[in-house]
């Protein structure tokens, strides 16, 4: 059985915009506890009515997935925070998944019945996502580190529908929609996008926008 003292919970509100970096963070700790596999569904969960030899291979691998389902199931449920009502329609989703032959809940289709809801493949979903790319400008005294972390999350949840956008298109994309305040820093680095001798990533347009911005800060402050 699950030892719920040595569980240590990421908490998910369900909100949609939280999904991509709490779906990330959730899959690494299923890997590291040993149930992602169950979890994406590549390991079938045997039913609880179903009779079978505990002592015999076959047997002790389905008690070996039943436990990992049953981790599984309790990590989700308990991740779930239900101060809200989005968080409450996350917490009925996973509930939903309780069934006469997992009457203690299937993770696997818990997960799936998640990524249905926060991860929608349709034509209408991809449109929106590709529109709040395009859209998403660095504000004037925005920290720059976070507004590229929410062009990244974008970029994921674009690439798992197929749509993809290259690193020099991402880079492009940074450098076209910064504000006056780092016009310096742009005239530097937008020459040196696609030169294959000094080639400019976006680690190194983060680490240049975030010194300007501490700059920006330190003499706000002193002025």
């Amino acid at each position: 059985m699950t030892d719920l003292n040595t569980i240590r919970v990421i908490p998910f509100c369900g909100k949609v915009d939280e999904w991509p970096i709490w779906c990330e963070k959730f899959l690494s700790k299923a890997k590291r506890l040993g149930f992602k596999d169950l979890l994406l569904g590549r390991l079938t969960i045997p039913s609880l009515v179903e009779d079978f030899d505990n002592l015999s291979e076959t047997g002790k691998e389905k008690s070996r997935i039943i436990e990992l389902n049953e981790i599984a199931f309790t990590e989700l449920i308990l991740s779930i925070d239900v101060k809200t009502s989005s968080g409450k329609s996350a917490f009925n989703i996973i509930k939903s998944c309780k069934t006469k032959d997992h009457p203690d809940g299937n993770a696997a289709a818990a997960w799936e019945k998640l990524k249905n809801k926060y991860e929608p493949v349709s034509a209408p979903t991809l449109v929106k996502l590709e529109k709040q790319f395009r859209e998403l400008s660095l504000k004037k005294g925005q920290d720059p580190e976070i507004w590229i972390m929410e062009l990244e999350d974008l970029r994921v949840r674009l690439e798992t529908m197929q749509s993809s956008i290259s690193e020099n298109q991402f880079m492009i994309h940074i450098l076209n929609n910064l504000t006056s305040d780092y016009e310096l820093q742009l005239a530097m680095m937008e020459r040196r996008v696609g030169d294959s001798e000094r080639p400019l990533t976006v680690e190194e347009i983060g680490g240049e926008l975030s010194l300007r911005f501490k700059r920006l800060n330190i003499n706000k402050a002193e002025g």
